[in-house]
């Protein structure tokens, strides 16, 4: 259950140049996921793990991976004599960038770029800090203040483990969204977690752009057969006549991974050249 709160904010005046005493206090709005621990430390998810050990976790991360472009953990509130554990976070004004529609009104291409731009930053901090979001797609996308898109709901990220080499282990789990999984994760294989989520940035961008998703089945199964058996169809971005966003799309979505751009490459691309990340 996700709600909204105020929270007091102090701020220091200034008088003639010289910082007052007295403190202003502003009001600030934060966003409230609230669990219920007793149903949550009933459902195991492992060996020695629950569900609200799972939550906690999901703070820990977004706390890990903080960015101007993810959704801010700001606490994590576990009283024992409460029946409630809460997750506070920021309070994105805008919300969701698309609801749970199948269909929507297609993106401009500007607002698509902007999107994609600060999704892929989050990604390129999240995999330079070892963690693979595992549920990109828009849903998780949520419009901030100031034109600033975030990426939220880290419930089904992991940490990803260094190996011997200096490079990092495959991912053994199954990515969040079946519409937004990459190929080669859809027969339970492990994989690379960074650039499955670099497909599924791939995958949201496309949808933006043309108003649905491209991969819709009955359930689970047909939807990972579909992946596995069709080629993402490039003929609507190619129609929209932007031969830099067309060439970006087609390497954030190609079928083999190791031919994949990763987040940090991808925001070098020319198609993102009027904009500075900072």
């Amino acid at each position: 259950m996700y709600s909204t709160t105020k929270k007091k904010k102090k701020k220091k005046r200034e008088k003639r140049g010289e910082e007052d005493d007295e403190d202003d206090e502003e009001e600030e709005y934060v966003a409230v996921k609230e669990l219920d621990k007793r149903k949550l430390a009933r459902v195991r998810t492992g060996r020695l793990k629950t569900m609200l050990d799972d939550a906690e976790m999901e703070a820990e991360i977004m706390a890990e991976c903080a960015s101007e472009c993810v959704v801010g953990a700001r606490e994590w509130a576990d009283d024992e004599s409460d029946t409630k554990a809460r997750l506070v976070m920021d309070w994105c004004e805008g919300g969701s960038v698309v609801g749970d529609e199948d269909s929507f009104e297609a993106f401009d291409l500007a607002d698509v770029k902007t999107v994609l731009r600060d999704l892929l930053e989050a990604l390129r901090v999240c995999h330079e800090r070892g963690v693979a979001h595992y549920d990109v797609k828009p849903q998780n996308v949520f419009a901030a203040r100031g034109g600033r898109y975030k990426l939220g709901d880290f419930g089904s990220a992991v940490r990803v483990e260094k190996n011997a080499k200096g490079g990092y282990e495959p991912v053994t789990k199954t990515p969040g969204t079946p519409a937004f999984t990459a190929p080669e994760c859809c027969e339970g294989e492990p994989c690379d977690g960074f650039k499955a989520d670099v497909w599924s940035a791939g995958m949201s961008a496309h949808a933006l752009a043309t108003g649905e998703y491209f991969y819709r089945a009955d359930g689970p199964w047909q939807t990972y057969q579909a992946i596995l058996s069709t080629p993402v169809d490039m003929a609507p971005i190619i129609a929209l006549g932007d031969e830099l966003f067309t060439d970006l799309l087609s390497k954030l979505l190609r079928a083999d991974p190791s031919e994949r751009l990763g987040a940090a490459d991808a925001l070098a691309h020319p198609w993102f050249s009027s904009f500075r990340i900072e």
